[in-house]
């Protein structure tokens, strides 16, 4: 956008003065002055929105890599308690497995034990 408007000033600045040298009315050479005047000015105002453009991109880009960064954060934690309950899962399953494997060699033993 501001190499756009930098060349149409250019352009217009030629222009003018191409003409200058021609003989023009005083009136069109104001027209043509205020013209390259605002088209500076445009290229200026252009260029100072790119700027905060790229700020704006830049303070987007840092916090799309924060979130990213608190979004591995807490797929770590999920992990890390997940395995915590299933480590807890399977001492629960075995304390019961432990629990039962006796009754059942006790209960067998009487059985076996009876006429």
């Amino acid at each position: 956008r501001h190499a756009a408007i930098t060349r149409a000033t250019d352009a217009a600045l030629v222009t003018l003065v191409a003409h200058a040298g021609g003989g023009v009315a005083g009136a069109w050479l104001r027209v043509q002055a205020d013209a390259v005047h605002d088209l500076r000015a445009r290229g200026e105002d252009a260029a100072a929105l790119s700027v905060a453009e790229a700020a704006l991109v830049a303070h987007a880009r840092t916090a799309l890599v924060d979130a990213a960064r608190e979004r591995r954060a807490l797929e770590n934690l999920r992990g890390i308690r997940h395995a915590a309950w299933q480590a807890h899962a399977r001492r629960v399953e075995q304390r019961e497995h432990d629990e039962i494997a006796p009754r059942r060699v006790t209960g067998v033993s009487m059985t076996s034990a009876r006429p």
